[in-house]
């Protein structure tokens, strides 16, 4: 979880920046992990820092304080809502009631400038073992080849496959939903193939849904963007952390993840999930699919051919 008003979901008055995120709290072994991978990752920023020599801004800092400390500071005026202070304050002094449950759990880091692609490898590993249900939200999603294979394999053995994201009135980066919506037609196409129609199971194949943050029947919005980033395998594993599906996450940043062999969190996950995560989407069609591939509209069709330029960084 970041820290800002919009993740602690400070003010309801404000849809915009109510978010909808998803955090597990964790104590046990695991938590050396990831101290470990806290320190190795601030260790790792102090020695780009220190190599760039004249470049180090923390000179310019010692600087400027040592200057303020002689001749005196400047005064800032600064003012925060006395209504939201008086919120968080109350939200700080809330005793949450928490019922630890055992789980064998695992910590990954991902740091692609080292070449490592752990929680990738794992998601492929979870959807290529799942029998019956993959559920997947994900605040950012533009899928590599790899993961679109995966999940219509999965398909093509029975197995449901349920995808959130965010829609473009709800991303606070709008034009990367643009981009991911290009990749939705081809993931659905196996919706079409007989081995997925003649599954057993009620309405196979993968479904793609988009947060609306509005309930069905209600004008205005609720809620924000969905940060969350979850999936859930059978109800049994299920996997919480900073890691999106899109190439930014999977080539540039350093991302971490928990999977967790569990059904009492995976059975939660996925209830959060039906009863209330899909209560504030919209199930995309395939003719909708297939219109966000071959957009109508001049405008928006140059709006994704000038997004898909920065795919990469997204």
């Amino acid at each position: 979880m970041n820290i800002a008003n919009e993740y602690f979901r400070v003010d309801p008055s404000n849809p915009s920046r109510y978010w909808r995120d998803q955090d597990v709290i964790v104590r046990g072994a695991i938590v050396k992990d990831m101290v470990t991978a806290f320190d190795r990752n601030h260790q790792y920023a102090q020695k780009i820092k220190e190599g760039r020599g004249i470049a180090n801004t923390n000179r310019y800092w010692d600087a400027t304080r040592d200057l303020l400390d002689r001749f005196g500071k400047v005064e800032i005026a600064h003012k925060t809502d006395p209504r939201l202070n008086k919120r968080v304050a109350h939200m700080a002094e809330r005793l949450s009631q928490l019922k630890f449950e055992p789980a064998r759990s695992r910590f990954f880091q991902n740091r692609p400038r080292f070449e490592e692609s752990y929680i990738t490898q794992a998601y492929l590993k979870l959807i290529r073992d799942a029998k019956k249900e993959v559920l997947i939200a994900n605040a950012y999603f533009v899928p590599s080849a790899k993961f679109i294979a995966a999940i219509k394999d999965a398909a093509r053995r029975c197995v449901r496959v349920i995808i959130l994201t965010n829609s473009p009135e709800t991303n606070d980066l709008p034009d990367l939903t643009i981009v991911g919506r290009d990749y939705y037609e081809q993931i659905m196409d196996v919706n079409l193939e007989p081995v997925v129609k003649n599954c057993p199971c009620e309405d196979p194949g993968i479904q793609i849904w988009e947060w609306q943050g509005r309930r069905e029947g209600e004008k205005d919005r609720s809620q924000g963007t969905i940060h969350a980033k979850y999936a859930v395998f059978d109800r049994v594993v299920s996997l919480v952390g900073s890691h999106n599906l899109d190439p930014r996450s999977e080539k540039l940043n350093s991302e971490t993840a928990i999977i967790y062999e569990s059904g009492p969190l995976s059975k939660r996950l996925a209830r959060v999930f039906y009863a209330s995560d899909l209560g504030f989407s919209k199930r995309i069609s395939r003719k909708e699919a297939e219109a966000f591939r071959r957009p109508s509209e001049v405008l928006h069709w140059l709006r994704k051919k000038f997004a898909s330029l920065f795919e990469e960084y997204f």
